[in-house]
């Protein structure tokens, strides 16, 4: 009969191989879906530049044009140095924990199927769940404080429900302001005015993502306008200064990114192109010489009520009706000259984004892929009856030359 402390290592020793070796590159594989964000399916992923946790990303400031008229016979034109400077910046971290209770771990015994079994309950939820938090962070701002929701207003019963703003926060549409939070996330409130931590995490219990709104399971605080949240665990071991940028970072013209700042004369090459035009119509000529100031790109993104919105009024009305002809209705995708725009949800409704794939990436330590995970496995929590696996994943944003990426703020219901 094997006694407790055998169980616990042949526990650690099976599921932590199951983990490392079926379960860490299937984190990205389902984070990075198609299906669930164009945008980030998109990006590449690559150690280039990458040394510890640190990125260096060299990049030249300037490309000297010495061409000019030959006259001289048996002269060789001379040429210039090519000048070049270096972006430094520190990976970001993120991590979670499968939890295992000495009572679920006793009843495996020493059957290496009960062992797998339970691995992979404990193991799917993070599985589930990495995607909504890669989001959350990939498309919250720095200058946010990497808040995911800033509140407007508190009420219902016992002030649970939290009503959202778009203060400090980089949407407009009511619709946007709760698309980052999830049913079930934990988050971390702090007073928006002194950025304190307001009591212990909270759970939240349900979301209207329509009105902008989400309910939370219980608080021992009462939330105030101008409070925010951030991804948390339950411990309230969250940071709200995560040192990683978000889409709208990088894809911007003023801000100071990877230690260079934009709005200096010589830094024009570190500036995406960015033009606000909510007050003006949402029409072809709009579009087409937007794109044209991004160098004509292939590809942009909207959201698809933006696409349909378009659509349904610049092009349906047009189309005339043929007897005998079977007709769809497709409006994932347009075409405006030579972009295609796709519908990537992850969008807020005012913005159309034009994306270098080129220039922007994704920077990762360690090999391409999997999660890192913890040499030691399964850990006794200290003071606690259970046992915990963390896996954790170092990376960052990154862009080097984004001129060619845009953002165009636009109101999808103004056409006149």
């Amino acid at each position: 009969m094997p006694n407790e402390d055998a169980i616990y290592r042949y526990f650690n020793q099976i599921s932590s191989v199951i983990i490392r070796d079926a379960y860490l590159d299937y984190f990205n594989k389902v984070a990075f879906d198609p299906e669930r964000s164009w945008l980030i399916k998109r990006l590449k992923r690559t150690t280039r530049g990458v040394k510890g946790l640190k990125v260096h990303v060299p990049f030249q400031t300037r490309k000297p044009i010495t061409w000019r008229g030959m006259t001289e016979k048996g002269y060789t034109p001379a040429g210039a140095d090519i000048e070049y400077d270096k972006q430094e910046f520190e990976l970001a971290c993120c991590v979670a924990a499968c939890n295992a209770t000495y009572k679920e771990v006793l009843g495996c015994g020493m059957d290496w199927s009960k062992v797998k079994d339970i691995t992979e309950e404990k193991v799917q939820n993070l599985i589930d769940t990495f995607p909504y938090y890669l989001r959350a962070i990939l498309w919250s701002p720095q200058g946010a404080n990497k808040a995911v929701a800033v509140v407007a207003s508190v009420g219902g019963t016992g002030n649970l429900t939290i009503t959202l703003d778009n203060a400090g926060l980089w949407n407009t549409k009511q619709e946007d302001r709760c698309k980052l939070i999830e049913r079930g996330m934990y988050l971390q409130g702090y007073d928006g005015s002194t950025l304190v931590k307001k009591g212990d995490p909270v759970v939240v219990a349900d979301v209207d993502k329509d009105l902008g709104k989400f309910t939370l399971e219980s608080s021992t605080v009462t939330f105030a306008d101008n409070d925010f949240f951030v991804p948390s665990d339950a411990g309230g071991l969250d940071n709200p200064q995560f040192d990683c940028p978000g889409v709208l970072d990088v894809i911007d013209d003023d801000n100071t990114f990877q230690g260079v700042n934009r709005a200096a004369t010589g830094n024009k090459w570190a500036r995406a192109y960015v033009q606000d035009s909510h007050l003006s119509a949402f029409n072809y000529t709009l579009l087409s010489k937007f794109f044209r100031k991004c160098f004509d790109p292939r590809e942009a993104i909207a959201h698809i009520e933006s696409i349909q919105a378009y659509t349904l009024h610049h092009m349906a009305a047009n189309v005339r009706y043929t007897p005998a002809v079977t007709y769809e209705e497709n409006y994932t995708h347009l075409k405006v000259d030579n972009t295609v725009i796709t519908s990537d949800d992850d969008v807020d409704r005012d913005k159309i984004i034009v994306p270098d794939f080129d220039a922007i990436t994704i920077r990762e330590a360690g090999p391409i892929g999997p999660l890192h995970s913890t040499a030691a496995g399964w850990k006794q929590v200290e003071g606690r009856p259970f046992m915990e696996y963390v896996v954790g994943k170092w990376f960052t944003l990154a862009a080097t030359d984004v001129r060619k990426c845009g953002l165009l703020i636009i109101d999808n219901t103004k056409f006149a």
